[in-house]
């Protein structure tokens, strides 16, 4: 057998590997171009997403179907990774994550009770909202304000606490 075809010499190892790093490097190529321009499904199932009103970031339309700010940052997310969703209206979003009726909620109250239960992803929206009131009236603790009501000027009261 001719020493220049033997499968073990150096230049023709040296050939096929070169050969296999090309295939590797076009195939990683096609498959990045791929992956670029169709998003990947990566579940069948729709994320159910639920909703309630929370006025101007969600709100529900007269045919009961969100609208807002972090309804349209969740749609280009999921438009964005190729995810389908299904909005539900839910009364209270911790129950409903806890009782597995929806898979995410998009705005809830970061709280150390809440973390040792829920999973929260980073920050997408924060805000520097706190309740205030004169001095007079006293009360620098949530505990000072129990069984007062809150109002917004214009809106009435809105809850207690």
């Amino acid at each position: 057998m001719d020493e220049c075809m033997s499968s073990t010499d150096p230049n023709r190892v040296r050939a096929r590997r070169a050969f296999a790093a090309a295939c590797t490097v076009i195939l990683l190529a096609i498959i990045g171009i791929v992956v670029d321009t169709f998003p990947l499904r990566l579940h069948s199932k729709p994320l159910r997403v639920g909703f309630n009103e929370f006025s101007p970031y969600i709100s529900v339309t007269g045919q009961g179907k969100p609208a807002g700010l972090a309804v349209d940052v969740i749609r280009e997310a999921a438009h964005r990774s190729g995810q389908k969703l299904l909005w539900i209206r839910v009364n209270n979003g911790e129950t409903a994550l806890r009782n597995g009726t929806i898979d995410v909620y998009p705005l809830l109250t970061v709280s150390p009770e809440r973390v040792r239960q829920f999973y929260f992803s980073d920050y997408w929206w924060q805000n520097t909202l706190e309740l205030v009131s004169l001095q007079q009236h006293g009360g620098n603790r949530t505990i000072d304000f129990d069984g007062r009501r809150i109002e917004e000027s214009g809106l009435g009261s809105l809850f207690a606490i």
